[in-house]
């Protein structure tokens, strides 16, 4: 009897291992079973819509072309410059001054000691009685104008140099006007063999004056008669990629014959010549004017106009832009990045790979029927007609339209009336539209959008739409992955925002 017990428990222990083992696999199964769904189930990108506005601006890189006339030294020797960088100069002024090397330096330095002679006098007067202070003011005056000078020619303000010039002659005249009070025989004397000096200076140089009105500038890169308006019909593309040297001239104490000196510069118009894409030709003609920025070298809009347009390749169109402003700070250089400015545009701001593309089946009025609240149509099927529920997208006054879907309703359907089966529709007329999907109510409908602008990641698109989309409407964001009606709950959801 107890052996016939034990055999009886050792059963039933088997028996709950195997229960056990047996519970504990089918657990296994199943959880192997929905890891495997989860990972079949497709990701699906949604976010909110939100107003933006797209940058439109043509961004190209430019050479700047100026009305150049470059002067050459007819002698060798020694130069000396009698002009400032971004000087205003009228015809004939004199600008340099080349003569013997040896000859000029004798003279150059006699002219130093003179100076020297001059500065040592005014420091030893004592009967300064009368003009010391108003000298010792306007020494003020003028150190304090320098050190702007020097400031602005440092941070390339050229508009500033001419006042500022302008200013320390004045305080000059000034000074040599107090000076004339005091009548100083030693003085005089000095001013007499400095002017000496200066005259014998002239007279063993060769003086090259400005052969026109402009700016003087001593920044050379040998591109000046290449890139010109003259030459506009044989600048290539290469020209604008190529980054020129500038050579300062007025660092140079010796020059030879024919060895380039100084250039002036037309101050009233400047060129920037550049490429864009022949589409957008159509936005532009010669004669537009349009607004530019300088990237790096003037921060707010300069007006230009369209100088010249003409081919470049099948793919791109060389253009000339005409300035009138601005020139003093575009001196030096001639490369720069140009930023055309065109309209942006503002609205609701949604991503590219959002935009789909549907079709929407012309349907006359009269074969849409009502059936338990629903719209639908007959369907004509070889074996048995077919009632299909839809969705009216819009309408006019003759027809609404439905979007197609392949797996009820698609163009050359036939439909059929209720009260007269023999009178047939082929669906033969359609509309193509553009729109995104939108996550409503759990479940996914298409809505049409209306493209303001667009570039290759977002685009613009009207907020005012009746059926479009509005601000905070979830959006698919990869649109290839759903399909119109789907349900949310199909997908491992991916929130962008």
């Amino acid at each position: 009897m107890a052996k016939r017990k034990k055999k009886n428990i050792k059963k039933r222990q088997r028996r709950r291992i195997a229960l056990g083992l047996l519970l504990s696999l089918f657990v296994i199964i199943y959880l192997v079973g929905s890891l495997l769904r989860f990972k079949k189930i497709t990701p699906l990108s949604i976010e909110v819509a939100q107003i933006g506005n797209i940058d439109r601006n043509i961004h190209v890189n430019g050479v700047i072309i100026r009305n150049e006339t470059v002067v050459k030294s007819k002698d060798e020797g020694n130069i000396t410059y009698l002009a400032f960088e971004g000087e205003k100069v009228k015809g004939g002024t004199k600008i340099c001054m080349v003569g013997d090397s040896s000859t000029i330096a004798k003279i150059q330095d006699d002219i130093k000691k003179v100076n020297e002679d001059i500065i040592k006098e005014q420091n030893q007067r004592k009967e300064f009685s009368l003009v010391r202070k108003d000298i010792k003011n306007i020494n003020y005056q003028i150190d304090d104008l320098i050190n702007k000078y020097m400031n602005a020619y440092s941070n390339r303000n050229y508009s500033q140099l001419y006042s500022i010039r302008s200013s320390i002659e004045l305080e000059i005249e000034k000074k040599q006007s107090v000076l004339a009070q005091e009548n100083s025989a030693s003085f005089q004397e000095l001013v007499a063999i400095k002017n000496e000096y200066e005259k014998k200076l002239f007279n063993n140089s060769d003086v090259i004056s400005a052969p026109k009105g402009g700016i003087v500038s001593y920044y050379f890169d040998g591109l000046e008669e290449k890139l010109s308006v003259n030459n506009f019909d044989k600048i290539t593309e290469k020209d604008l990629k190529n980054s020129s040297e500038l050579i300062d001239l007025s660092q140079n104490h010796n020059v030879k014959k024919d060895s380039p000196v100084f250039k002036i510069v037309d101050n009233y118009s400047w060129y920037i010549v550049g490429s864009f894409s022949n589409e957008l030709v159509e936005d532009y003609k010669v004669g537009d004017v349009i607004y530019i920025k300088l990237n790096g070298i003037h921060n707010s809009s300069l007006s230009a106009e369209i100088f010249n347009l003409r081919p470049l390749n099948n793919d791109k169109m060389l253009f000339i832009l005409r300035c009138t402003e601005q020139m003093p700070s575009l001196m030096f250089g001639r490369n720069v990045e140009l930023e055309i400015i065109r309209d942006n545009y503002e609205g609701i701001k949604i991503p590219i790979n959002s935009i789909v593309e549907k079709v929407f089946l012309k349907i006359p009025k009269k074969y849409i029927q009502e059936s338990a609240n629903n719209k639908v149509l007959i369907k004509r099927l070889p074996e048995k007609d077919e009632l299909i529920t839809v969705k009216i997208e819009y309408e006019d006054n003759e027809n609404v339209y439905i979007l197609e879907d392949f797996s009820s309703i698609k163009l050359y359907d036939t439909l059929v009336l209720p009260e007269n089966a023999q009178n047939e529709y082929v669906i033969n007329k359609s509309e193509s539209k553009v729109g995104v999907f939108v996550v409503n109510g759990g479940i996914i409908r298409f809505k049409p959008i209306k493209i303001l602008a667009k570039n290759n990641e977002y685009a613009i698109v009207d907020s005012n739409l009746s059926n479009g989309i509005k601000i905070y409407d979830q959006i698919v964001s990869n649109a290839t992955n759903v399909k119109e009606n789907q349900l949310l709950n199909q997908f491992n959801i991916i929130n962008n925002q």
